[in-house]
């Protein structure tokens, strides 16, 4: 994607973990949460699309898990990912964007990266995801992450449908090389021990609120 102009945003960072189902993405966004917080960082830990009652996030998440139950028979992969960026927006722009501007760090498991991968894995039209993310980039109005961290396993955490899971892997690496050249990207192995990855993650994010 092309790169967008960076900001600055006194006080507030953003973390963002990225990477494919069962790599412990969203654990490791949970335990770093939890160890901010006994730091007394100012945090907040948001999901795309999100999960909270009342919120556009949490409809797409239904409508994406459970589809049947909301009445919807079938959705395309094209719509599917359309309803995931509407919910990052209204994410971005209600929730994510004033907190930082209040100094807050966020902490985000998932990011439009998701978005492509698993949009175009899927089979989503290509051009059709691209436009849906200039969109998201737009709402960001050229704010980057601190950080993305890219979480990576040789073998998932649970049933993954492998030649998929191969997939995705491949494709979140090739992105994390061209989004480097724009913000920093660090590539996390969570192979062994949960407490390995996470000393890496905290070593990194130390480093910079240290910094300010």
């Amino acid at each position: 994607m092309p790169a967008t102009k960076k900001i600055a945003i006194p006080g507030g960072s953003l973390y963002v973990f990225e990477g494919p189902d069962g790599v412990g993405k969203s654990e490791l966004a949970k335990r770093l949460f939890r160890a901010l917080k006994e730091s007394s960082v100012d945090c907040e830990l948001l999901t795309f699309p999100g999960r909270e009652p009342g919120t556009l996030g949490n409809l797409v998440y239904g409508l994406h898990h459970t589809p049947g139950q909301a009445g919807v028979h079938t959705v395309s992969a094209t719509a599917l990912q359309a309803m995931h960026i509407a919910a990052h927006i209204d994410a971005i722009e209600a929730r994510i964007l004033p907190a930082l501007k209040d100094g807050k760090t966020i902490l985000l498991d998932r990011y439009w990266w998701s978005t492509r991968v698993y949009g175009l894995v899927g089979g989503a039209n290509k051009a059709v995801i691209e436009a849906l993310i200039k969109a998201e980039l737009l709402s960001w109005n050229g704010v980057n992450p601190t950080a993305v961290f890219l979480i990576r396993r040789k073998q998932p955490l649970r049933d993954e449908p492998m030649r998929d899971w191969r997939r995705w892997c491949s494709a979140y690496k090739k992105l994390s090389v061209t989004e480097a050249q724009s913000y920093c990207v660090r590539t996390i192995d969570n192979d062994h021990a949960i407490e390995d990855a996470l000393k890496q993650i905290m070593c990194a994010v130390d480093f910079h609120l240290s910094g300010k």
